[in-house]
């Protein structure tokens, strides 16, 4: 690597390329900032490999600040410096914006795009579903005289695939067909997917079938594509068969394919097919490897409830050096929860946040469900807002089931308060847990009035919400204060009563409480001759 001790470009570039593809990329970094040498640091092999490093490593981010600070400090970029940076645009949001401030950067630089260029900006623009910007990006390099190659017309079958327009695939695919370039699997590989995508796929298996004269062999991502879409269909026998293709021809099944196979026999319940496939993975020399896997032959394994094999799991894990992940440990938390050993897990709660691994939703949703189930509700809020406390933000959901049942224990300071809460949060409560809310707030004007005067409930929430029933239930209680709030809220906001169930009934009970002011609110009683039924004498 050195010359005379002094490091070679091309040696330090290599060793860059090479930790990028280890996804070591931070070592390439590191390397670069410990150089000395201000000529080797603006090096072009140097400067482009370690760029490519960082975008391979989806360290986009720190690939454009770096190629910034490197133009300021004399380097000069060529056609691959921007081929490279403008792919990594793909892994933004905004990517085409800022391939296209690439784009004209590098023609102000009097570079010429070459065909890398043009496959990149086709990639950014099939990233983000841009059809008529990546047809013009098309025609233009024909204009500049650079002829389509099976790189750029594959980003543009890929795009109508994610766009779910397989007729605009296909016209493609032909085209491509026709321009009589070599056919790959990359193209055939689009093509299935776009089919996919869109359900048809029968005319998926149909190119599946035509793949080897086509192209050649049938490859792994073929069959897993084609395998995870017989599974999702149902059709779980000829996904089976193909798995046996696959081991027939001297392949071995990839980690996905077992998940995918593995996740299927689990949700019908075959925990032989489960069991089988599990050991299947276990006798292979590479053992299963992947924490991925892992979590998913676990997650089989905890729904069908199969405890013995859930240890065997957890023992195969510590044996290959695998260690548990966030899914992981939420998959034993909601299987100890269904077992009903909710100290077992607690505890492996608390082993979760003893490994620095932050816990999610999906760390305390079993447990506070549980104590929902044991009608609990004490217990639930005193974990959601430990929750919370910990950086999670609770879904609206489970939220609005513990609020629920805190209305159904009567409950109402600590419902408002959870209601102010998350509120304050961003997040509203589902429409009937409002309701519920608004139900056992009749009972305190005050917090009645503080909700009726809380501006930042959407408007979607107020309107599926019954008032009818929550007017009954003010009217079956006498709390008639509460029915006038109410009634003057929706005649200002113009909300909708409603003819609910239960109207009958309290118009009859207010008709024999003489609540004439009442009855005059409600909307559409005098059109119905129901006020002038009620009110005259019996």
């Amino acid at each position: 690597m050195k010359v005379n001790k002094k490091l070679r470009p091309q040696s330090l570039s290599v060793y860059m390329t090479l930790m990028g593809k280890a996804g070591l990329y931070f070592r390439a970094f590191r390397a670069y900032r410990g150089l000395g040498d201000p000529e080797l640091k603006l090096n072009k092999y140097v400067c482009n490999a370690l760029l490519k490093a960082l975008v391979n490593a989806n360290s986009v981010e720190k690939a454009f600040a770096l190629f910034e600070e490197l133009k300021s400090e004399g380097f000069e970029p060529d056609a691959y410096t921007y081929s490279t940076v403008i792919a990594g645009c793909a892994k933004r949001s905004d990517g085409y914006a800022k391939a296209k401030e690439f784009f004209d950067e590098m023609l102000s630089r009097d570079l010429k795009p070459d065909a890398f260029i043009y496959s990149s900006l086709l990639n950014v623009c099939a990233r983000c579903g841009l059809e008529d910007e990546a047809k013009a990006i098309f025609e233009e390099m024909r204009e500049y005289g650079v002829e389509p190659a099976t790189y750029h017309y594959a980003p543009l079958v890929n795009m109508y695939a994610e766009n779910k327009k397989p007729r605009e695939a296909e016209k493609v695919f032909k085209e491509f067909s026709e321009a009589g370039l070599p056919m790959n699997q990359v193209m055939v590989n689009s093509l299935i997917k776009a089919y996919l995508n869109c359900g048809e796929l029968e005319k998926a298996a149909k190119l599946f079938e035509d793949m080897p004269s086509l192209c050649g062999a049938v490859g792994d991502v073929t069959y897993t594509l084609m395998i995870d879409s017989y599974c999702k269909a149902g059709l779980v026998e000829k996904a089976q068969t193909l798995f046996e293709q696959i081991k027939s021809r001297g392949l071995s099944p990839g980690n996905y394919v077992y998940s995918i196979l593995i996740t299927t026999y689990a949700k019908q319940g075959n925990a032989d097919m489960v069991s089988s496939l599990s050991k299947e993975l276990e006798s292979r020399e590479q053992g299963v490897g992947d924490p991925v896997l892992f979590n998913s032959v676990l997650k089989s394994f905890c729904e069908l409830g199969m405890m013995d094999a859930v240890m065997n799991t957890l023992k195969r894990m510590n044996k290959e050096s695998v260690s548990p992940d966030r899914a992981t440990f939420n998959i034993l938390i909601c299987f100890f929860c269904k077992q009903g050993m909710m100290d077992v897990a607690f505890q492996t709660l608390d082993d979760l946040k003893a490994r620095k691994l932050r816990p999610n939703m999906n760390s305390y949703m079993p447990l506070i469900t549980e104590f929902l189930k044991s009608e609990k509700p004490d217990e639930a809020l005193k974990l959601l807002t430990q929750a919370i406390e910990n950086g999670v933000r609770p879904s609206r959901d489970l939220w609005s089931s513990i609020i629920d049942a805190l209305c159904q224990n009567k409950k109402l300071d600590e419902v408002f308060t959870q209601f102010k809460t998350m509120t304050e949060m961003g997040i509203f409560p589902l429409p009937t847990c409002f309701q519920n809310i608004l139900t056992i707030a009749g009972s305190d004007i005050n917090i009645l009035e503080q909700l009726l005067g809380y501006k930042h409930i959407p408007s979607e929430v107020f309107d599926e919400v019954n008032l009818i029933s929550v007017l009954s239930a003010y009217e079956k209680q006498g709390l008639y204060t509460a029915m006038h709030k109410l009634l003057d809220y929706a005649e200002n906001e113009n909300l909708s009563v409603g003819d609910g169930v239960g109207l009958d009934e309290m118009i009859s009970n207010l008709k024999e409480g003489g609540q004439t002011e009442i009855l005059a609110k409600i909307p559409g009683l005098s059109s119905k001759g129901q006020l002038a039924a009620v009110s005259s004498p019996s």
